[in-house]
């Protein structure tokens, strides 16, 4: 039997901060569709990309196995 083709989405690996939660995400191409499928606002967090520590943009695209880490932007007043 022949594996279905991956139609371009990537399965995503997401540390969140600070909840200290893991979770992994599959059919995601973008870090706009990741939040997305969060339930999270652009401006709320910071995406930031795992191995290189890279700040990601909304449009950045992601690649299949990537980790990235997701932080809730804190502000006071």
């Amino acid at each position: 039997m022949q594996k279905a083709p991956n139609k371009g989405f990537r399965r995503v690996k997401v540390f969140l901060r600070p909840e200290e939660r893991e979770v992994e995400l599959e059919d995601v191409k973008d870090v706009r569709g990741l939040l997305r499928k969060l339930g999270l606002r652009e401006g709320d967090v910071l995406v930031i990309d795992a191995k290189s520590s890279s700040l990601l943009t909304p449009d950045e695209g992601l690649s299949d196995g990537q980790e990235v880490e997701v932080r809730r932007v804190i502000s006071g007043g």
